[in-house]
């Protein structure tokens, strides 16, 4: 797997997700919003891919949710908000783990990158 993190950023994340508050509850649910549409909102990634993002936010769903459980409201707020100028205009890339690779599968999100130069 590529390395996105550097290794101190990557060493504290995995201490973060042996801890109980990780294990017991949903990292996103109680994240705060730096914007909030009607179904979704965008935070700040606390573990940056800082080794090729100059910032790394996520877009999520406001309800816990896995991909599969979204309604027809928030898949269709989900794409106008995916392919807006708002987002189109500010990020250079979405990102979306795979199930082998996300570390917070019940909550689906997208990693928003402004990539370093």
């Amino acid at each position: 797997m590529p390395v996105f993190r550097s290794t101190e950023l990557s060493q504290r994340y995995r201490e973060v997700m042996q801890t109980n508050e990780f294990k017991t509850a949903c990292a996103l649910c109680n994240r705060e919003s730096l914007k909030t549409f009607v179904h979704w909102k965008i935070v700040s990634n606390l573990f940056p891919y800082d080794l090729i993002a100059a910032e790394h936010n996520m877009l999520l769903p406001l309800r816990h949710a896995t991909e599969s459980e979204l309604t027809d409201e928030e898949r269709e707020e989900f794409m106008q908000i995916k392919y807006s100028d708002e987002l189109q205009g500010k990020y250079d890339n979405f990102i979306e783990s795979t199930h082998r690779t996300r570390t917070i599968p019940p909550h689906f999100h997208l990693h928003l990158l402004v990539l370093k130069h």
